[in-house]
């Protein structure tokens, strides 16, 4: 699948955001419902062009293809999404991954 809409480059930044958002919160807080992600990615995104749409079509592809470092699972019991990474993630193959997609 082609990269159409979205830029692999600031797609790239964008899953450097999400790995320092959950390494900043440390070891024993490694996961966050979707919505507090992009609501942080939005807040600290320095690019100021960007849309809350592109934010979540980058993450979305993030969270396709980063399945080395993220996992996407639901919450039981209220149905929120929840964003959680990996004990040992391998942001690196991720990167891989996304870049591929430039086809």
């Amino acid at each position: 699948p082609k990269l159409l809409s979205v830029s692999v480059h600031k797609t790239l930044l964008l899953l450097e955001m999400v790995y320092s958002i959950f390494r900043l919160r440390g070891t024993k807080a490694q996961t966050l419902t979707l919505r507090a992600l992009e609501s942080q990615l939005e807040s600290q995104h320095r690019d100021p062009t960007i849309t809350r749409r592109e934010i979540r079509e980058q993450l979305n592809l993030i969270l396709e293809h980063g399945n080395s470092a993220f996992t996407l699972s639901q919450d039981p019991i209220d149905g929120s999404r929840i964003v959680s990474l990996k004990p040992n993630p391998d942001i690196p193959k991720v990167r891989e991954s996304i870049k591929r997609l430039r086809g």
